[in-house]
């Protein structure tokens, strides 16, 4: 189990720096069914489900969201989301709008207008 939690920190620590380094607004992840991806601190997150469906929940909330393609569910809460593959998934994960606007990406869009 100390492997698995390993491996999903690296897979979020990786997801939070192609956004907030890169200015990638989002990150596409496929999911097997059964897969688990723990998300700490990931507060005004969004999650898409493009593919299959999704279930989600977060800390000290009551209640769970299942997500089918096409929906999506603002993440809330500052504790860790958890998100289980049902079956398999493609899964959108976005930044929240304040890391776009300070990162990477707004210095690329400034740049693009001086060309």
């Amino acid at each position: 189990m100390a492997h698995y939690a390993s491996a999903a920190a690296r897979l979020w620590n990786r997801i939070r720096f192609e956004i907030g380094h890169r200015g990638v607004e989002g990150v596409i992840l496929e999911l097997q069914r059964d897969a688990m991806l723990p998300l700490p601190r990931s507060r005004e997150f969004t999650l898409i489900c493009l593919e299959g469906a999704l279930w989600v929940t977060e800390d000290d909330e009551r209640r769970d969201v299942i997500l089918e393609a096409g929906g999506r569910h603002r993440l809330t809460r500052e504790g860790t989301a958890i998100v289980v593959a049902l079956c398999p998934a493609r899964l959108r994960v976005e930044a929240p709008e304040q890391w776009i606007i300070r990162g990477w990406s707004k210095d690329r869009s400034a740049a693009r207008a001086c060309a």
